[in-house]
């Protein structure tokens, strides 16, 4: 179960790394087909940061 939560954890950083990459906005939830609060239960749960990867 632990090797499962940290490819979860690195396939989301990866997506975020490259969304920023491509300078390509976050989805946000209202765009989703994910139930409200799914997206940033993963992050939260991944403890990766999305302000980390919010472009400025």
């Amino acid at each position: 179960m632990k090797e499962a939560k940290k490819m979860a954890e690195d396939a989301i950083r990866l997506y975020l790394e490259s969304l920023k990459k491509h300078e390509e906005p976050i989805p946000q939830e209202e765009s989703s087909e994910l139930p409200k609060g799914t997206f940033k239960a993963i992050l939260r749960e991944s403890k990766v940061s999305l302000e980390e990867f919010e472009s400025t």
